[in-house]
């Protein structure tokens, strides 16, 4: 029962975390976790297709980058979508997309067969990160939000290891078409537990005011005890903007979107940079394939950790200034990593120690984003800044190369590596993201 309107945001906030919302969570970490899975399985078939296909490097790069056209047009595609139809509506289709697709996937005859599932995929993948990331934003409280959301994404480290330990022993017994089978069965199964289970965003429901009763049963699934008759709720703030991707830059707004998309950019160019160049620079540089493999995971191993670092000092300290020091740390890693001898232990080290604070700060954005912008253009503003940071991902491949080719030294990767972490550092330093929850009133002034 409630006698007065309420404050959803401040309701929620003053909760303790339900059963309800620590099950939200855990299907936010298998979302995330099957993104992880899809993303790096298909560096462990295109060996396999080289054999079976006879491919040539641009029948590989056009496999492995319409994937990745398609993740950058579903992220940018997604947000409006969500903001206008609902986080769960998008989210579902989302991942029915990257379901079929996989599963059709591991039927293709040709490598244009195949990239044009893979395209598709990624347009769902695109999609299923930041709206499954605005959608748990908006059932847990501030206080709590970073621990859950960076807690949350390490599923997407997990999925990404998993499937080069599931592609070792499936590539010896089966075709590689297993791997995608396998990708979209599990999406199938979390699709049909999510259409089950699954209730919309809170906040989404409070904004939209179309059904009373649907957000009174969801505010009693995270602790509420309200009784249907006398619920009432606030009115939400009026929305003046015409559209939600024009919000992102109306007043007080576009400093802020345009720093995380720069930053989230820097971010991801920096981890696909040494992602897709280290094993070969290693490589050159007389590196056996056991040493270049354990320097490769230690990066990854290290994210695991970070991501569960940050979250904890981000809702303790300014959640900004703990991403750029977490920036800056990793930036300091990967220039000692230029400057010392590279000898294998200490590189191991050195890449391990800048896994936990590159990967932490990256992480820590998924929490940053959501915080920035009011439910009425939060998943456009979470997606936009995904999908832009993407064009860092694409550019990390062909950029990457023509550095390396204009600074042939053995060490010059790091320095690169070092100054796009430094960059990603100095633009998040002063974002302002405490706006919440008076972010929900900003948008009525």
């Amino acid at each position: 029962m409630n006698e007065n309107p309420i404050d959803v945001r401040d309701w929620i906030d003053q909760q303790k975390i339900s059963r309800y919302q620590y099950y939200v969570l855990f299907l936010g970490f298998m979302i995330i976790f099957i993104d992880g899975y899809d993303t790096a399985v298909m560096g462990f078939i295109i060996p396999t297709l080289n054999q079976q296909w006879q491919l040539t490097p641009g029948h590989a790069g056009m496999i492995l980058g319409s994937a990745m056209f398609g993740v950058a047009l579903g992220a940018i595609a997604a947000g409006n979508l969500a903001d206008r139809f609902g986080r769960k509506t998008i989210l579902l289709s989302a991942m029915a997309l990257v379901s079929i697709m996989s599963l059709t996937g591991a039927f293709a005859e040709t490598p244009a067969q195949l990239a044009a599932f893979r395209f598709l995929a990624g347009l769902g993948l695109g999609a299923v990160m930041p709206v499954c990331v605005t959608l748990v934003a908006e059932f847990i409280p501030t206080r709590r939000k970073s621990t859950v959301l960076t807690a949350m994404y390490s599923g997407f480290s997990l999925g990404s290891g998993g499937a080069g330990l599931l592609a070792a022993w499936m590539l010896q017994h089966h075709s590689w078409g297993s791997l995608l089978l396998i990708g979209g069965i599990i999406p199938a199964v979390i699709l049909l537990v999510l259409m089950m289970t699954m209730n919309e965003s809170p906040m989404y429901l409070w904004r939209r005011a179309t059904d009373r009763k649907k957000l009174c049963n969801v505010l009693n699934l995270i602790g509420g005890h309200f009784d249907i008759s006398r619920f009432a709720v606030r009115e939400y703030p009026l929305f003046s903007q015409k559209s939600t991707f024009g919000a992102l830059f109306s007043k007080g707004y576009s400093k802020k979107t345009v720093v995380l998309w720069l930053t989230y950019l820097f971010g991801l160019f920096t981890i696909y940079l040494l992602n897709g160049w280290m094993p070969n620079s290693l490589n050159k540089g007389g590196f056996s394939l056991a040493e270049t493999a354990w320097v490769a995971s230690g990066f990854q191993l290290g994210g695991i950790l970070g991501c569960l670092v940050i979250g904890y000092l981000m809702d303790k300290i300014s959640a900004a200034k703990m991403v750029s020091l977490f920036y800056l740390v990793g930036a300091t890693f990967l220039f000692a990593a230029f400057v010392l001898d590279k000898q294998f232990i200490t590189l191991l080290v050195l890449i391990f120690l800048s896994g936990i604070f590159i990967n932490g700060a990256q992480t820590g954005m998924q929490s940053i984003a959501p915080a920035t912008y009011p439910t009425a253009f939060r998943a456009t503003g979470v997606s936009c800044m995904h999908g832009i940071g993407r064009v860092g991902a694409i550019a990390s491949s062909t950029l990457g190369g023509v550095l390396l080719y204009t600074f042939p030294g053995e060490g010059s990767l790091y320095c690169f590596l070092a100054t796009s972490a430094l960059i990603a550092s100095m633009l998040i330093i002063n974002l302002n993201t405490a706006i919440q929850p008076l972010a929900e009133r900003q948008i009525s002034k």
